[in-house]
Protein backbone atom coordinates (compact mmCIF):
# COMPACT_ATOMS: atom_id res chain seq x y z
CA UNK A 1 0.00 0.00 0.00
CA UNK A 2 1.35 3.51 -0.62
CA UNK A 3 2.35 5.71 1.75
CA UNK A 4 -0.39 8.68 1.13
CA UNK A 5 -3.07 5.82 0.75
CA UNK A 6 -2.04 3.98 4.44
CA UNK A 7 -1.78 7.46 6.13
CA UNK A 8 -5.50 7.97 4.83
CA UNK A 9 -6.76 4.86 5.75
CA UNK A 10 -5.00 4.97 9.27
CA UNK A 11 -6.74 8.72 9.97
CA UNK A 12 -10.23 7.51 8.83
CA UNK A 13 -9.89 4.39 10.79
CA UNK A 14 -9.43 6.31 14.01
CA UNK A 15 -11.62 8.71 13.51
CA UNK A 16 -14.22 6.27 12.35
CA UNK A 17 -13.34 4.30 16.11
CA UNK A 18 -13.97 7.95 17.57
CA UNK A 19 -17.65 8.33 16.17
CA UNK A 20 -18.50 5.02 16.82
CA UNK A 21 -18.01 5.44 20.19
CA UNK A 22 -19.19 8.75 20.02
CA UNK A 23 -22.55 7.86 18.10
CA UNK A 24 -23.04 4.66 20.98
CA UNK A 25 -22.74 7.23 23.99
CA UNK A 26 -24.91 9.70 22.61
CA UNK A 27 -27.63 6.96 22.27
CA UNK A 28 -26.97 4.78 25.29
CA UNK A 29 -25.52 7.21 27.98
CA UNK A 30 -27.22 11.06 27.08
CA UNK A 31 -25.69 12.96 29.32
CA UNK A 32 -23.13 11.32 30.33
CA UNK A 33 -20.99 14.13 30.70
CA UNK A 34 -22.07 15.14 33.63
CA UNK A 35 -22.51 11.17 35.49
CA UNK A 36 -18.60 11.10 36.50
CA UNK A 37 -18.53 7.17 37.39
CA UNK A 38 -14.95 8.19 38.28
CA UNK A 39 -15.64 10.38 40.76
CA UNK A 40 -13.60 12.99 43.09
CA UNK A 41 -12.00 12.32 46.55
CA UNK A 42 -13.88 11.09 49.47
CA UNK A 43 -12.79 13.35 51.65
CA UNK A 44 -10.86 16.84 51.07
CA UNK A 45 -9.15 19.36 53.41
CA UNK A 46 -7.25 22.30 53.91
CA UNK A 47 -5.84 24.23 56.81
CA UNK A 48 -4.94 27.97 56.95
CA UNK A 49 -3.45 29.77 59.36
CA UNK A 50 -4.62 33.46 60.69
CA UNK A 51 -4.21 36.00 63.04
CA UNK A 52 -7.07 35.78 65.58
CA UNK A 53 -8.89 38.71 65.49
CA UNK A 54 -9.73 38.42 69.50
CA UNK A 55 -6.39 38.09 70.53
CA UNK A 56 -3.19 38.63 68.88
CA UNK A 57 -0.97 36.41 71.11
CA UNK A 58 -2.51 33.55 68.90
CA UNK A 59 -2.72 31.89 66.11
CA UNK A 60 -6.34 30.89 64.37
CA UNK A 61 -6.56 27.65 62.48
CA UNK A 62 -9.36 27.26 59.96
CA UNK A 63 -9.88 23.63 59.00
CA UNK A 64 -12.33 23.34 55.79
CA UNK A 65 -13.20 20.40 54.30
CA UNK A 66 -15.36 18.17 52.07
CA UNK A 67 -17.22 15.06 51.78
CA UNK A 68 -19.08 12.87 49.47
CA UNK A 69 -22.00 10.31 50.50
CA UNK A 70 -19.96 7.80 49.63
CA UNK A 71 -17.74 8.00 53.14
CA UNK A 72 -20.88 7.94 54.92
CA UNK A 73 -23.09 5.17 56.33
CA UNK A 74 -26.76 4.99 55.70
CA UNK A 75 -29.51 3.18 57.36
CA UNK A 76 -32.76 3.26 55.72
CA UNK A 77 -35.97 5.25 57.62
CA UNK A 78 -39.58 3.73 57.71
CA UNK A 79 -40.35 6.62 55.57
CA UNK A 80 -38.56 4.63 53.14
CA UNK A 81 -35.54 7.56 52.83
CA UNK A 82 -31.83 6.82 53.80
CA UNK A 83 -30.03 8.85 56.68
CA UNK A 84 -26.55 9.39 58.13
CA UNK A 85 -25.65 10.49 61.32
CA UNK A 86 -21.93 11.24 61.77
CA UNK A 87 -19.52 14.23 63.73
CA UNK A 88 -15.83 15.33 62.11
CA UNK A 89 -14.11 15.73 64.66
CA UNK A 90 -10.19 17.95 64.90
CA UNK A 91 -7.85 17.46 67.67
CA UNK A 92 -4.54 19.36 68.38
CA UNK A 93 -1.75 17.57 70.12
CA UNK A 94 1.10 19.21 71.35
CA UNK A 95 5.15 17.15 71.40
CA UNK A 96 4.02 15.28 74.46
CA UNK A 97 0.85 13.66 73.12
CA UNK A 98 -1.64 15.91 74.98
CA UNK A 99 -4.63 16.85 73.42
CA UNK A 100 -4.97 20.74 73.81
CA UNK A 101 -7.47 21.54 72.00
CA UNK A 102 -10.78 20.59 69.17
CA UNK A 103 -14.05 21.52 67.69
CA UNK A 104 -16.52 18.97 66.31
CA UNK A 105 -19.30 19.06 63.68
CA UNK A 106 -22.51 16.35 63.87
CA UNK A 107 -24.25 16.34 60.74
CA UNK A 108 -27.46 14.40 59.55
CA UNK A 109 -27.38 13.63 55.68
CA UNK A 110 -31.30 12.53 54.30
CA UNK A 111 -31.51 11.24 50.63
CA UNK A 112 -33.92 9.58 48.96
CA UNK A 113 -32.65 7.02 47.32
CA UNK A 114 -29.88 4.01 47.85
CA UNK A 115 -28.53 5.57 44.61
CA UNK A 116 -27.97 8.79 46.27
CA UNK A 117 -25.96 6.97 49.31
CA UNK A 118 -23.37 5.78 47.28
CA UNK A 119 -23.26 9.29 45.09
CA UNK A 120 -19.66 11.41 45.06
CA UNK A 121 -20.78 14.72 43.54
CA UNK A 122 -22.25 17.81 45.19
CA UNK A 123 -19.76 16.89 48.08
CA UNK A 124 -20.77 18.35 51.30
CA UNK A 125 -18.48 21.47 52.25
CA UNK A 126 -17.97 23.23 55.69
CA UNK A 127 -15.39 24.13 58.02
CA UNK A 128 -14.35 24.46 61.91
CA UNK A 129 -11.84 26.68 63.95
CA UNK A 130 -8.87 26.62 66.29
CA UNK A 131 -7.74 29.37 68.54
CA UNK A 132 -3.82 28.08 69.58
CA UNK A 133 -0.42 30.00 70.59
CA UNK A 134 1.93 29.96 68.18
CA UNK A 135 4.41 26.79 68.00
CA UNK A 136 4.79 23.04 66.80
CA UNK A 137 1.83 21.12 66.68
CA UNK A 138 0.05 17.76 65.82
CA UNK A 139 -3.35 17.10 64.56
CA UNK A 140 -5.91 14.54 63.88
CA UNK A 141 -9.01 14.20 62.00
CA UNK A 142 -11.40 11.35 62.79
CA UNK A 143 -14.93 10.70 61.58
CA UNK A 144 -17.89 9.06 64.24
CA UNK A 145 -20.83 7.08 63.30
CA UNK A 146 -22.38 5.23 65.36
CA UNK A 147 -20.15 5.99 68.21
CA UNK A 148 -17.46 4.58 66.51
CA UNK A 149 -14.06 6.41 65.65
CA UNK A 150 -12.71 5.85 62.23
CA UNK A 151 -9.16 8.20 61.10
CA UNK A 152 -9.51 10.53 58.25
CA UNK A 153 -6.14 12.03 58.42
CA UNK A 154 -3.52 10.54 60.21
CA UNK A 155 -1.74 12.50 62.68
CA UNK A 156 0.04 15.21 60.88
CA UNK A 157 2.65 18.08 62.00
CA UNK A 158 1.69 21.88 62.18
CA UNK A 159 3.61 24.93 63.00
CA UNK A 160 1.67 27.86 63.73
CA UNK A 161 2.91 31.13 62.87
CA UNK A 162 2.76 34.14 65.32
CA UNK A 163 1.12 37.04 64.31
CA UNK A 164 2.02 39.70 67.13
CA UNK A 165 1.71 43.43 65.89
CA UNK A 166 4.99 44.39 66.11
CA UNK A 167 6.23 42.81 62.74
CA UNK A 168 4.79 42.89 59.37
CA UNK A 169 2.68 39.33 58.49
CA UNK A 170 1.03 37.56 55.93
CA UNK A 171 -1.99 34.55 56.04
CA UNK A 172 -2.08 31.44 54.22
CA UNK A 173 -2.90 31.62 50.78
CA UNK A 174 -6.14 30.28 50.11
CA UNK A 175 -7.47 29.43 46.50
CA UNK A 176 -11.06 30.39 46.18
CA UNK A 177 -13.83 29.71 43.58
CA UNK A 178 -16.23 31.58 45.15
CA UNK A 179 -15.67 35.36 46.88
CA UNK A 180 -16.54 38.77 47.23
CA UNK A 181 -14.25 40.72 48.46
CA UNK A 182 -16.28 43.89 49.21
CA UNK A 183 -17.78 41.47 51.89
CA UNK A 184 -16.90 42.62 55.90
CA UNK A 185 -16.02 39.99 56.83
CA UNK A 186 -14.95 38.47 53.51
CA UNK A 187 -17.35 35.33 52.63
CA UNK A 188 -15.34 32.62 50.39
CA UNK A 189 -15.92 29.07 49.02
CA UNK A 190 -12.25 27.82 49.39
CA UNK A 191 -11.11 25.39 46.40
CA UNK A 192 -9.55 22.54 48.52
CA UNK A 193 -7.94 20.87 45.42
CA UNK A 194 -5.59 24.40 44.31
CA UNK A 195 -6.87 23.20 40.91
CA UNK A 196 -9.54 24.84 39.21
CA UNK A 197 -11.82 22.83 36.75
CA UNK A 198 -14.83 24.93 36.25
CA UNK A 199 -15.01 28.46 33.85
CA UNK A 200 -17.44 29.34 36.24
CA UNK A 201 -15.06 29.53 39.20
CA UNK A 202 -13.95 32.94 40.48
CA UNK A 203 -10.20 32.09 39.66
CA UNK A 204 -8.94 33.84 43.02
CA UNK A 205 -6.47 33.62 45.51
CA UNK A 206 -7.20 34.98 49.21
CA UNK A 207 -5.09 36.00 51.60
CA UNK A 208 -4.58 38.99 54.99
CA UNK A 209 -2.14 41.28 55.38
CA UNK A 210 -1.30 42.26 59.07
CA UNK A 211 0.93 45.56 58.87
CA UNK A 212 3.59 46.04 61.99
CA UNK A 213 1.86 48.93 64.63
CA UNK A 214 2.32 52.42 63.16
CA UNK A 215 3.37 51.74 59.91
CA UNK A 216 1.93 54.11 57.31
CA UNK A 217 1.78 51.76 54.18
CA UNK A 218 2.44 48.68 52.47
CA UNK A 219 3.30 46.92 48.85
CA UNK A 220 2.39 44.25 47.87
CA UNK A 221 3.73 42.29 44.77
CA UNK A 222 2.54 39.23 43.39
CA UNK A 223 3.69 37.43 40.53
CA UNK A 224 2.04 34.42 38.06
CA UNK A 225 4.38 31.67 36.66
CA UNK A 226 4.26 28.85 34.37
CA UNK A 227 5.01 25.34 34.78
CA UNK A 228 8.68 26.25 33.09
CA UNK A 229 8.90 29.52 35.72
CA UNK A 230 8.21 31.59 32.72
CA UNK A 231 6.48 35.05 34.44
CA UNK A 232 3.53 35.32 32.67
CA UNK A 233 2.21 38.39 34.78
CA UNK A 234 3.06 40.56 37.40
CA UNK A 235 1.52 43.84 39.59
CA UNK A 236 2.70 46.01 42.60
CA UNK A 237 0.22 48.13 44.80
CA UNK A 238 0.69 50.31 47.28
CA UNK A 239 -1.72 50.47 50.42
CA UNK A 240 -2.37 52.17 53.61
CA UNK A 241 -2.04 50.44 56.64
CA UNK A 242 -4.52 52.13 58.40
CA UNK A 243 -5.93 48.69 59.88
CA UNK A 244 -4.43 46.00 61.30
CA UNK A 245 -5.73 43.42 59.37
CA UNK A 246 -6.65 43.62 55.28
CA UNK A 247 -7.99 40.68 53.20
CA UNK A 248 -6.91 41.04 49.73
CA UNK A 249 -7.94 39.14 46.78
CA UNK A 250 -5.79 38.04 43.76
CA UNK A 251 -8.09 37.44 40.82
CA UNK A 252 -6.24 35.64 37.88
CA UNK A 253 -8.87 34.62 35.82
CA UNK A 254 -8.45 36.80 32.75
CA UNK A 255 -4.71 36.07 32.87
CA UNK A 256 -4.57 32.12 32.12
CA UNK A 257 -4.57 31.54 28.68
CA UNK A 258 -4.46 27.79 28.72
CA UNK A 259 -4.17 24.78 31.30
CA UNK A 260 -1.57 23.40 33.49
CA UNK A 261 0.68 23.93 36.25
CA UNK A 262 0.78 27.51 38.26
CA UNK A 263 3.08 29.43 40.76
CA UNK A 264 1.89 32.10 42.61
CA UNK A 265 4.53 34.61 44.56
CA UNK A 266 3.38 36.97 46.97
CA UNK A 267 6.11 39.72 48.06
CA UNK A 268 4.90 42.06 51.02
CA UNK A 269 7.25 44.98 51.80
CA UNK A 270 6.74 47.77 55.02
CA UNK A 271 9.73 49.71 55.84
CA UNK A 272 12.72 47.33 56.08
CA UNK A 273 10.78 44.02 56.75
CA UNK A 274 9.92 41.91 53.62
CA UNK A 275 7.80 38.68 54.15
CA UNK A 276 6.99 36.46 50.88
CA UNK A 277 4.61 33.19 50.54
CA UNK A 278 3.91 30.88 47.54
CA UNK A 279 1.73 28.18 46.54
CA UNK A 280 1.49 26.02 43.10
CA UNK A 281 -2.19 25.79 41.56
CA UNK A 282 -3.32 24.18 38.18
CA UNK A 283 -5.76 24.85 36.22
CA UNK A 284 -8.23 21.86 34.07
CA UNK A 285 -10.82 24.20 33.39
CA UNK A 286 -14.36 22.73 31.56
CA UNK A 287 -14.53 26.04 29.22
CA UNK A 288 -14.17 24.46 25.63
CA UNK A 289 -13.73 27.83 24.17
CA UNK A 290 -10.79 28.67 26.22
CA UNK A 291 -8.80 25.48 25.10
CA UNK A 292 -10.21 26.08 21.13
CA UNK A 293 -8.66 29.54 20.91
CA UNK A 294 -5.21 28.43 21.93
CA UNK A 295 -4.33 27.06 18.09
CA UNK A 296 -0.94 25.35 19.07
CA UNK A 297 -2.87 23.50 21.99
CA UNK A 298 -5.75 22.25 19.43
CA UNK A 299 -3.08 21.06 16.85
CA UNK A 300 -1.40 19.30 19.51
CA UNK A 301 -4.56 17.55 20.97
CA UNK A 302 -5.15 16.67 17.47
CA UNK A 303 -2.68 13.30 18.48
CA UNK A 304 -5.25 11.31 19.70
CA UNK A 305 -7.34 11.10 16.87
CA UNK A 306 -5.55 11.93 13.84
CA UNK A 307 -1.63 10.42 12.20
CA UNK A 308 1.07 12.34 13.20
CA UNK A 309 2.06 13.40 9.22
CA UNK A 310 -1.66 15.36 9.71
CA UNK A 311 -0.48 17.83 12.36
CA UNK A 312 2.62 17.77 11.05
CA UNK A 313 1.35 19.38 7.83
CA UNK A 314 -0.59 21.49 9.95
CA UNK A 315 2.48 22.45 12.59
CA UNK A 316 4.69 23.31 9.73
CA UNK A 317 1.92 25.43 7.46
CA UNK A 318 2.59 29.65 7.74
CA UNK A 319 0.88 30.98 10.35
CA UNK A 320 -1.36 32.24 8.45
CA UNK A 321 -2.90 29.08 7.26
CA UNK A 322 -2.59 26.92 10.60
CA UNK A 323 -6.40 28.33 11.16
CA UNK A 324 -7.91 27.31 8.13
CA UNK A 325 -5.86 23.67 8.00
CA UNK A 326 -7.55 22.92 11.21
CA UNK A 327 -10.73 24.42 10.55
CA UNK A 328 -10.57 22.00 7.56
CA UNK A 329 -9.98 19.14 9.38
CA UNK A 330 -12.93 19.36 11.33
CA UNK A 331 -14.90 20.32 8.57
CA UNK A 332 -14.07 17.38 6.72
CA UNK A 333 -15.30 15.25 9.72
CA UNK A 334 -18.19 16.86 10.74
CA UNK A 335 -21.47 14.13 10.94
CA UNK A 336 -24.25 16.37 10.06
CA UNK A 337 -23.08 18.83 7.82
CA UNK A 338 -26.49 20.41 7.89
CA UNK A 339 -26.72 21.55 11.18
CA UNK A 340 -24.26 24.56 12.36
CA UNK A 341 -22.54 22.13 15.05
CA UNK A 342 -20.03 19.81 14.65
CA UNK A 343 -20.82 17.03 17.34
CA UNK A 344 -17.42 15.86 16.70
CA UNK A 345 -15.32 18.19 17.82
CA UNK A 346 -17.95 19.39 20.54
CA UNK A 347 -17.46 15.74 21.95
CA UNK A 348 -13.60 15.95 21.50
CA UNK A 349 -13.51 19.15 23.59
CA UNK A 350 -15.53 17.68 26.00
CA UNK A 351 -13.86 14.50 26.60
CA UNK A 352 -10.52 16.04 26.42
CA UNK A 353 -11.62 18.44 29.15
CA UNK A 354 -13.43 15.55 31.15
CA UNK A 355 -9.80 13.69 30.95
CA UNK A 356 -8.02 16.96 32.59
CA UNK A 357 -10.50 17.61 35.76
CA UNK A 358 -10.50 13.62 36.61
CA UNK A 359 -7.06 12.43 35.28
CA UNK A 360 -4.28 15.22 35.83
CA UNK A 361 -0.96 13.82 37.64
CA UNK A 362 1.13 15.73 39.80
CA UNK A 363 4.37 13.80 39.74
CA UNK A 364 5.93 15.28 37.33
CA UNK A 365 2.56 17.54 36.39
CA UNK A 366 0.71 16.28 33.19
CA UNK A 367 -2.59 17.61 32.30
CA UNK A 368 -4.94 15.05 32.12
CA UNK A 369 -5.60 14.87 28.33
CA UNK A 370 -1.50 13.68 28.00
CA UNK A 371 -2.08 10.46 30.56
CA UNK A 372 -2.41 6.72 29.52
CA UNK A 373 -5.99 7.01 31.22
CA UNK A 374 -6.87 10.57 29.58
CA UNK A 375 -5.53 9.27 26.04
CA UNK A 376 -7.70 6.40 26.35
CA UNK A 377 -10.66 8.12 27.62
CA UNK A 378 -10.47 10.25 24.49
CA UNK A 379 -10.61 8.05 22.28
CA UNK A 380 -13.22 5.83 23.15
CA UNK A 381 -15.13 7.72 25.85
CA UNK A 382 -15.94 6.79 29.16
CA UNK A 383 -15.61 2.55 30.19
CA UNK A 384 -18.44 0.47 30.25
CA UNK A 385 -16.80 -0.52 34.11
CA UNK A 386 -14.42 0.41 36.06
CA UNK A 387 -12.80 -1.59 38.82
CA UNK A 388 -10.73 -0.67 41.41
CA UNK A 389 -7.85 -2.45 43.66
CA UNK A 390 -6.68 -0.81 46.40
CA UNK A 391 -2.79 -1.07 46.79
CA UNK A 392 -1.44 -3.39 48.83
CA UNK A 393 2.05 -3.53 50.64
CA UNK A 394 3.87 -4.93 47.05
CA UNK A 395 1.18 -4.32 44.66
CA UNK A 396 0.44 -1.01 43.16
CA UNK A 397 -3.13 0.54 43.02
CA UNK A 398 -4.83 -0.61 39.71
CA UNK A 399 -7.74 0.28 37.82
CA UNK A 400 -9.37 -1.97 35.10
CA UNK A 401 -11.57 -0.41 32.02
CA UNK A 402 -13.76 -2.33 30.59
CA UNK A 403 -15.32 -1.37 27.29
CA UNK A 404 -18.72 -3.66 26.61
CA UNK A 405 -18.84 -2.44 22.56
CA UNK A 406 -15.05 -3.40 21.70
CA UNK A 407 -14.76 -6.01 24.37
CA UNK A 408 -11.62 -4.90 25.30
CA UNK A 409 -10.25 -4.15 28.82
CA UNK A 410 -7.26 -1.39 29.63
CA UNK A 411 -5.40 -2.32 33.33
CA UNK A 412 -3.90 1.17 34.64
CA UNK A 413 -1.57 0.82 37.18
CA UNK A 414 -0.06 2.82 39.85
CA UNK A 415 3.48 1.58 40.53
CA UNK A 416 4.85 4.93 42.59
CA UNK A 417 1.90 5.17 44.62
CA UNK A 418 1.64 8.73 43.94
CA UNK A 419 -1.19 8.90 41.38
CA UNK A 420 0.46 8.60 38.27
CA UNK A 421 -1.41 5.53 36.19
CA UNK A 422 0.44 3.74 33.81
CA UNK A 423 -1.06 1.95 31.03
CA UNK A 424 0.11 -1.45 31.50
CA UNK A 425 -1.76 -4.38 30.28
CA UNK A 426 -4.48 -4.37 27.46
CA UNK A 427 -7.20 -7.76 27.12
Amino acid sequence: MKAKQYILVMTLFTVLIFCQNLIAQRMGQRGFISRNQFGSELFLYEIYNFADPSDDSKSLVEFYFSLVNDILTFVKAEDGTFKAQYEINIIFYNKKNQALAENSIKKEKIVNSYAQTNSRINPYQNYMSVSLPPGEYYYVVKIIENNIPEILVEKTKINLRPFQNDRLHISDIVFVDKIDCEDDPVIFKPNLKSSFDESQSDFTAYLILYPQKNSDSLTIEYKISNVDRAQIFQKSETLAAANNRIPYCIPFKDVIKKPGQYYLSVKVKSGKQAIDNQKIFHVNWSNVKLQQNNLDLAIEQLKMIAHKDIISKIKEAPESEKKDLYDQFWKERDPTTDTPENELKTEFFQRINFANQNFAESFPYSNGWETDRGEIYIKYGPPTQVERQQAELSNPGIEIWYYANIDRKYYFADRNGNGSYRLVKVE
